[in-house]
C-alpha cells in the first residue's frame, strides 16, 4: 500500500487531474457594497420582488427602471423628485444614472409599459426590452422564441455587454424564462440561477426577478415564493409587495423586506398607484412580512 508521502510525491498531472484554486484572505481586497437603490437593491446580484397577482409588482419594477434611467431620486432619500422632464434633464449630470434591460413578454410595450414609464418621467432612451431571441433551425431558417435563461445565456450576455452603462435587469416574471425546466426542483433552479448571478457580478448590475406567491399557509414569507426554495436561497435580497392587512379594497400597498444578506433588515415602505405611476409615502412603516 502506498504511503501518504509516496502519493504526495507523484506529479499533480498524474495523480491530481483537477486542481482547486485556493486563495488566502490576506490577498483579498475589501470592497464596499454598491447599490442600485441604497440599502434596498444591491448591484451585482439577484433580488426578488414577490407578491400576489394585482398588487403592483410590475408597476414597481417599471418605477425602478424609471429611477435608474435618471439616477434617482429614491423615495427614502431627502432629494425631491424632478417636477418635469426639463428639471430632470438639467440635474441628470449630478446623478448616477444608467441603462435598464427589461425581459418581459406578458405586458404590452406600447399599451402598458411605455405609458407607465412615461408617467414616472423615465428617460426612455436608457430603457431597452428583449421581446424575443432569434434562432436558426437545422435548415438555416430563422425564427423567434421567448428567451430561455439557460439555453440563451450567451445571447443575454451579448446584450448586456453591448450596453456600456447597464445598471438594472428586470425579469418579469422570472419563472416564465426557465423554458421546460421544473422550477420546483432545487438542482434545476440553482443550475439556471447560478450563471445568471455570475453575469450580474461580472457586469455589476442589479438583477430583479418578479415572483408570484404560492398558496401555502407558512407564516414565514420566505417560504411562500412560488417554485423551489432555491429561488429564495439564491437571492441576496427579497421584497414582498402586498396590500395593507385587513383593508380590503384599499389602494395602499406595502413594500416589505423579507430577506437581505447585505445589511441589517431595512424598513418597509408604503405606496399607492396614482395616475399610472407609483407614489411612495415619505415615512417608513412598521409591518413585518409575517403578517401578510
Amino acid at each position: 500500500m502506498e504511503t501518504l508521502s509516496t502519493l504526495r510525491s507523484k506529479t499533480k498531472e498524474n495523480y491530481y487531474p483537477h486542481q482547486a484554486e485556493v486563495i488566502s484572505f490576506d490577498k483579498v481586497t475589501s470592497a464596499d457594497i454598491e447599490w442600485l437603490w441604497p440599502n434596498r437593491i444591491p448591484l451585482g446580484t439577484l433580488t426578488l420582488i414577490a407578491g400576489d397577482p394585482g398588487v403592483g409588482k410590475s408597476f414597481l419594477t417599471l418605477y425602478l427602471a424609471a429611477r435608474a434611467s435618471t439616477g434617482g431620486p429614491w423615495p427614502d432619500t431627502s432629494e425631491n423628485p424632478a417636477s418635469s422632464i426639463e428639471d430632470r434633464e438639467s440635474s441628470i449630470e449630478n446623478r448616477e444614472c444608467g441603462s435598464v434591460l427589461i425581459i418581459n413578454t406578458e405586458d404590452s410595450p406600447p399599451r402598458i409599459m411605455r405609458p407607465r414609464l412615461m408617467a414616472s418621467n423615465a428617460k426612455l432612451s436608457k430603457i431597452r426590452l428583449i421581446p424575443f431571441v432569434w434562432h436558426r433551425d437545422d435548415n438555416g431558417n430563422e425564427y423567434t422564441d421567448q428567451l430561455n435563461i439557460l439555453t440563451d445565456l450567451s445571447a443575454l450576455e451579448r446584450a448586456i455587454s453591448e450596453i456600456y452603462d447597464l445598471k438594472l435587469i428586470i425579469i418579469d416574471p422570472l419563472i416564465a424564462f426557465f423554458g421546460q425546466y421544473d422550477t420546483r426542483n432545487d438542482a434545476y433552479v440553482r443550475n439556471i440561477l447560478g450563471p445568471l448571478k455570475k453575469l450580474a457580478a461580472k457586469y455589476n448590475v442589479a438583477v430583479v426577478g418578479v415572483m408570484h406567491l404560492n398558496k401555502g399557509s407558512s407564516t414565514n414569507a420566505i417560504y411562500r415564493t412560488m417554485g423551489s426554495l432555491a429561488f429564495s436561497s439564491s437571492a441576496r435580497s427579497i421584497w414582498l409587495v402586498s396590500s395593507m392587512p385587513n383593508s380590503s379594497g384599499s389602494p395602499r400597498r406595502l413594500f416589505i423586506p423579507v430577506k437581505n444578506n447585505m445589511l441589517e433588515k431595512p424598513s418597509a415602505l408604503a405606496f399607492e398607484i396614482k395616475d399610472n405611476r407609483i407614489v411612495f409615502e415619505k415615512d417608513p412603516v412598521n409591518v413585518p412580512a409575517e403578517l401578510m
